[in-house]
């Protein structure tokens, strides 16, 4: 009986260090979970702080090249008018030249003429 008794106390006593081990077990394993969980998290927000600011780096971009696109069209359309206006100068001086061609080849159809009259009648 006592040797039962003894048996039985330190079966009680290896159940209750097992069980103590294993509610220590569990405090080290929660422990490491809550850490591992807080790692996580910091990570995930620097990962979402990094996201942000490079989605932030890409809108600068995107606006500083839409601002060039649109700086560029103006210019284009400023060329482009500049173009319009030489051309129609162009075709002004062109007339001018024409005009003054057909003066000074009626003006020489003249002088010929008048040469031509001088020598018949000298």
């Amino acid at each position: 009986l006592d040797v039962r008794s003894i048996a039985l106390a330190k079966a009680r006593s290896v159940e209750e260090h097992c069980e103590q081990q294993r509610r220590q077990q569990a405090k080290v394993d929660e422990a490491k979970r809550s850490m591992i969980q807080h790692a996580l998290d910091d990570q995930a927000s620097a990962l979402r702080e990094e996201f942000r600011q490079a989605l932030d780096g890409a809108r600068a971009e995107d606006a500083e090249l839409q601002s060039l696109a649109a700086d560029r069209q103006q210019k284009l359309e400023h060329t482009q008018q500049s173009v319009v206006r030489l051309q129609e100068q162009l075709a002004v001086v062109r007339g001018e030249l024409q005009q003054h061609e057909r003066r000074g080849a009626a003006f020489e159809e003249a002088c010929r003429d008048a040469e031509s009259q001088s020598a018949r009648t000298a």
